[in-house]
């Protein structure tokens, strides 16, 4: 047997390569091996620990982290001085399998249920369809994964659905991972080039990624026009508008995969990975989420759309002053407060810091005044498109001849283009520009808003042309169908990994992957069974969303909810 003074040695972490060039902080030792090592008699054990380094230690290459033995509850062996050791931060093998709480026995109960449901309504519904003469029970077969997983992939034809949105969303989502799985390679992975890391987002090519918030500003003028397109859809066919079965809709559609998600993440994180810095991840349980954000501010502008949503059908000139005097005041306001909190406008800006980042979330990123002219901008759309498809509107669909065509889509490609790569050079540095921030983050995503709003109306009206055709394709139909829940389970997946890692790597493809497999058994077990018992609830209700009652099946309306 090896001595375990030698395993201790092997274990430990070592000076690593690149410490003063690279930043290499990515070095961890082995993980395994430390927890691995006790004494030939079994009396002293190994406990992994992570220390922290002071940025004046660095000259002494001193190792990142050590490895102390416990005897009989005392300190014994080394560490590695100037390494601060913190108990919170120290593993033993015991740790590895910590006992079940309450509240995760509670939890395994809770999916135990599921499951028992979801395959007993699979077998009910799998003898009614072989073996059985009658019709099954539609409430007995909510929970079946044979019917609803075959709902899932089938491929539907709606005159009135706009195709082109599920493409929209199926790559605005693709972006929103990519931007979540470099945001998480500073946040959580071990990293072994920090160095490397800030000259790649001092880069021109890092905008491409930096600038996947704006995937969110998509997300949320496509919100806004179905909120209008399928209200002044229900209102064209005679229903009545119902208050109460406009908001209980919403709610029950988002909020059992979300509660789902919020429970395991609070109960059962612990139990689903161990490593290095997997104490991190428990300590980080309250931001497992924390792309929800949306959601609040989606469910917030829902629940003010009755506001304009009546005047659009009743007095149209009034309802489009609102929404249009609506916009002017989000920008307004963004850039006074941009201004007046000498805001950063580009999140990869070194400059400010981390509490600069912090104050541009807090002040301008996550608050509803602040991002609803995007949303705002597709509630004009949706009312402009409902015109043209359930009314006939003819002055809202010009003829344009060609040459125009061609220039508009050009100046929309050049405004895309100079939102994502913009600010880049003139924004960013030591010299701080007051005034071009301000503009920058008032005018940002309004104009991608209005790039995207010109898309989707060239794709419906017939001057989409191959954009249409890419947008429309039958794949992005499915795929649309994954996005809420891929939305929900994604970033957890993405922590959970990273916290996890023993080295410094990942692979986005894999995270993207796993996320829509995942997703998959979360539509099923709390997504497309809430569909049918919705339909159950308000009789009949497949046929308008807005009154409570899903259309197209619930994905169209939902989904807006999702990146």
């Amino acid at each position: 047997m090896k001595r375990p003074f030698l395993l201790v040695l092997d274990a430990t972490s070592k000076i690593p390569v690149g410490l003063l060039t690279s930043v290499n902080f990515g070095e961890l030792g082995d993980f395994n091996g430390c927890l691995d090592t006790e004494s030939i008699d079994g009396s002293i054990t190994a406990r992994y620990c992570l220390g922290t380094l002071p940025a004046s230690a660095l000259q002494n290459l001193t190792s990142l982290s050590g490895q102390v033995y416990v005897y009989k509850g005392r300190h014994v062996g080394y560490t590695q001085k100037p390494v601060r050791i913190q108990s919170a931060l120290c593993q033993t093998k015991e740790d590895l399998s910590p006992p079940l709480t309450n509240s995760a026995i509670a939890t395994i109960a809770i999916l135990s249920f599921f499951v028992f449901i979801l395959l007993a309504s699979t077998a009910y519904d799998l003898y009614c369809q072989f073996y059985g003469n009658a019709k099954p029970s539609t409430i007995l077969v909510a929970f079946s994964v044979y019917s609803n997983a075959h709902k899932l992939f089938k491929i539907n034809k709606n005159s009135t659905e706009l195709s082109c949105l599920n493409g929209i969303r199926v790559l605005s989502m693709l972006w929103v991972i990519i931007g979540h799985v470099y945001t998480a390679y500073f946040i959580v992975y071990p990293v072994v080039n920090y160095n490397d890391i800030i000259t790649w987002a001092n880069s021109f090519s890092s905008m491409t990624y930096a600038s996947g918030t704006l995937s969110v500003d998509t997300f949320f003028v496509v919100g806004g026009t179905l909120v209008v397109y399928i209200f002044i859809k229900a209102r064209s066919s005679g229903v009545k508008f119902n208050i109460f079965q406009f908001y209980i809709h919403r709610y029950l559609r988002l909020t059992p995969a979300l509660a789902a998600a919020l429970l395991v993440s609070a109960t059962l994180l612990e139990y689903m990975g161990s490593g290095p810095r997997w104490n991190y991840a428990k300590s980080f349980r309250a931001g497992l989420l924390r792309q929800t954000w949306y959601l609040n501010v989606d469910m917030q502008l829902y629940v003010l759309s009755p506001l304009i949503l009546l005047p659009l059908v009743k007095y149209p000139k009034l309802g489009i002053s609102l929404v249009a005097s609506s916009i002017l005041a989000a920008l307004v306001t963004s850039f006074y407060i941009s201004y007046d909190r000498q805001l950063g406008g580009i999140i990869t800006d070194m400059v400010n810091g981390y509490e600069g980042t912090q104050d541009y979330m807090t002040y301008y990123y996550n608050l509803t005044h602040m991002r609803a002219a995007p949303w705002l901008i597709g509630a004009l759309l949706g009312y402009v498109l409902a015109k043209i498809k359930f009314e006939g509107n003819t002055y809202l669909k010009p003829k344009l001849n060609k040459v125009l065509v061609i220039a508009i889509w050009a100046v929309c490609f050049a405004t895309i283009i100079t939102c994502v790569y913009g600010g880049h050079s003139t924004l960013r540095g030591p010299g701080y520009d007051r005034i071009g921030n301000a503009f920058y983050i008032s005018l940002l995503r309004p104009a991608w808003g209005i790039c995207i709003a010109w898309i989707i109306y060239a794709c419906v009206v017939g001057y989409g042309g191959p954009v249409n055709w890419l947008l429309s394709l039958p794949i992005y139909q499915v795929l649309n169908r994954f996005t809420y829940s891929v939305y929900i389970v994604h970033y957890p997946i993405i922590v959970m990994i990273g916290f996890a890692a023993k080295r410094g790597a990942y692979s986005f493809w894999g995270l993207y992957m796993i996320s829509y497999g995942v997703a998959f058994l979360w539509i099923l077990a709390f997504e497309s069974p809430m569909v049918i018992l919705e339909k159950l609830i308000f009789k009949g209700g497949s046929k308008i969303s807005h009154n409570g009652k899903p259309a197209n099946n619930g994905r169209n309306e939902v989904h807006a909810s999702s990146p």
